[in-house]
């Protein structure tokens, strides 16, 4: 409610009320749900220029071409920060109401690319005339001045987007590159623009509480939204509701799961849960579920803040089993408490030697299809990939199960889509 509470601790250790203090209204935008270590006045302090950058030095981040194969896309690179700096992970999208029109997407992107090299940002941006699709890295203050940017440019679109933060992370974890994609859709399912204006609204968003009470009812399907090589190394195991994994290579894929016989077999007449890392692809893809299947489902109802809300929630995991992959410099989280229950469990298996391993390193890429390989460290180390008698182990375990050998029809594109 726009107060701070200062305790300290008394000479029995206990937290005793110190002092209070009402907060500006930017500063609540800021902070709000946020846990924040440190005093009152510290909180109302504007940063410093080099606690905003994280480096002391001088930067040159000149903005520059992307490549050939995205000519409209920007890239600004040579992020850089002292040692000692701490890194922090801005997630974010956001679906505006009302699709924007061509100048003011051309605002958005001229605003991304301006405070991205202002504020010494790293990461990816994905902006559409239907909105954002964001993963930044940056000092603790320079990825919530771009996200104080982003509300002061829209508040309509911005002002209640769920920002999501991770803190206190080392250097290593920072993007080097901050590169801004000007795309027709936040995530590529192949529709068009109107077909998206004519879609219904996605599902009924729930809380990780209301969510992992609805794990637990019987007559119910979930669906796991992400890509398979996701699924292989992390998913949901509930109680009472059935899992059901379309065992998409990429997202494309997924209107034509959802136009399947046996798919709508499946669904029909169910209650219909799913989930994805933070909630973007659940967004359209209960939409499209809702515009294909109607009243023939009993309700679609969706994740809300996806997986990484969901352990935040249950640090002991929940009903989560294995690491849920990430699309940055973590690349896979299990739950927050260590060797907890289920989530101690290794999922995945090296596509080579069949060893447990869950960690997609060594930027290996299945020979059929291109999505990201598992190969654990003891195969990677003696490059058994490179070995001839292997060539027909290094395919994901879906080639594998489907019996494809050669380089897909289409390969190349779906590799970009990834």
């Amino acid at each position: 409610n726009g107060k701070v509470f200062e305790s300290e601790r008394d000479s029995d250790g206990k937290l005793v009320l110190a002092g209070q203090k009402d907060l500006s209204t930017n500063r609540i935008k800021l902070f709000k749900n946020e846990t924040f270590s440190g005093s009152a006045d510290q909180i109302e302090k504007e940063p410093t220029k080099d606690e905003i950058i994280g480096f002391s030095g001088a930067l040159d981040r000149r903005p520059q071409k992307f490549g050939s194969w995205f000519p409209n896309a920007v890239k600004i690179p040579g992020a850089r920060y002292n040692a000692e700096t701490k890194i922090s992970i801005l997630l974010f999208y956001c679906y505006v109401e009302d699709l924007w029109s061509s100048a003011h997407q051309q605002k958005a992107i001229n605003l991304s690319i301006e405070k991205g090299g202002s504020l010494n940002l790293g990461g990816r941006l994905r902006i559409a005339k239907e909105g954002f699709n964001a993963t930044l890295s940056g000092t603790y203050f320079g990825v919530r001045k771009f996200s104080e940017a982003l509300v002061a440019f829209d508040e309509k679109s911005f002002g209640q987007t769920d920002f999501k933060f991770m803190d206190n992370l080392a250097v290593d974890k920072a993007f080097k590159d901050f590169n801004v994609f000007p795309v027709t859709e936040l995530v590529c399912y192949g529709i068009d623009e109107k077909v998206t204006m004519e879609l219904p609204k996605g599902g009924v968003h729930l809380t990780p509480e209301e969510y992992h009470k609805k794990l637990e009812d019987e007559d119910t399907v979930v669906i796991d939204i992400r890509n398979k090589y996701e699924s292989d190394i992390g998913h949901f195991e509930p109680p009472g509701a059935k899992l059901i994994d379309p065992e998409m290579r990429v997202s494309t894929d997924f209107p034509s799961w959802l136009n399947l016989e046996a798919t709508r077999k499946r669904l029909e007449g169910k209650d219909v849960m799913m989930y994805c890392t933070g909630g973007i692809r659940c967004e359209r893809a209960s939409a499209l579920l809702m515009k294909e299947f109607g009243d023939s489902v009993n309700g679609v109802f969706q994740l809300k803040g996806g997986i990484e809300s969901y352990l935040k929630t249950f640090p002991g995991g929940g009903y989560w089993s294995g690491k849920n992959f990430t699309f940055d410099k973590r690349n896979a989280i299990g739950s927050y408490k260590q060797n907890s229950g289920k989530n101690s469990k290794v999922l995945g298996h090296c596509c080579i030697c069949g060893s447990e391993w869950d960690k997609y390193e060594g930027r290996r890429k299945c020979a059929a299809c291109a999505v990201p390989l598992l190969l654990c460290n003891s195969c990677l180390s003696k490059k058994e990939d490179k070995d001839p008698k292997n060539a027909s182990n290094i395919r994901c375990p879906l080639c594998k199960k489907e019996g494809v050998l050669e380089k897909r029809k289409g390969h190349k594109a779906k590799q970009r889509d990834f």
